[in-house]
């Protein structure tokens, strides 16, 4: 059995749309505790450290069964960005992110029997184009709840294209899940046909 230590509903739909059979558990771990314990870390450092983690935190129903923990930073100038509370923090995020460059880093661990089995982070480029005042408030007033869920304050598979200049990256990697990795991963592991 595969257990999807996550909750992410872009990530269960990956992988579901893949054809890979799965259950999803939510991992015990406090992240916010976690992550405040990890600010020495680079924001690639991080992801993988928290995929671990999450993997590591989530007791399969059965042992030899694998894990899947999942994490990304969204990195701008070298620090680590999270979640806006709020629609003014959103607008926040939007300014400082408007004409500038930031990375993604998703990462996965896969545990069995409590021992990682496989990982893998990869890092995804992000420009995004100079935007008005106007244009920001008009884009939140359209959206204001899917840019709450979002650390960038975008969905990229919605209006949130609109905000790029420049993509360099997998796109699943963007979505949250370095599918093609993983997959890789999991044939080697014995878990879907070769």
């Amino acid at each position: 059995m595969i257990v999807l230590a996550s909750q992410s509903a872009i990530r269960r739909t990956l992988l579901s749309g893949a054809g890979v059979v799965f259950t999803a558990a939510t991992s015990p771990l406090n992240e916010s505790e976690l992550q405040s314990l990890l600010t020495h870390l680079s924001p690639h450092d991080m992801a993988v450290t928290l995929a671990n983690a999450k993997a590591n935190a989530v007791e399969p129903p059965e042992p030899a069964d694998l894990v899947i923990g999942v994490d990304q930073t969204f990195e701008l100038d070298g620090n680590v960005l999270h979640k806006p509370r709020n629609k003014e923090q959103a607008k926040q995020h939007l300014l400082s992110l408007n004409g500038k460059t930031h990375r993604l880093h998703t990462a996965y661990s896969v545990f069995r029997n409590r021992q990682q089995v496989a990982a893998h982070c990869d890092t995804a480029t992000l420009t995004m184009r100079q935007m008005s005042d106007g244009f920001i408030n008009d884009y939140l007033a359209t959206i204001p709840r899917a840019v709450l869920i979002s650390v960038g304050c975008y969905q990229l598979e919605g209006p949130g294209i609109q905000l790029m200049q420049n993509i360099t990256g997998d796109y699943f990697t963007i979505l949250g899940l370095p599918l093609l990795p993983l997959l890789a991963h999991l044939r080697e592991l014995g878990e879907l046909p070769a």
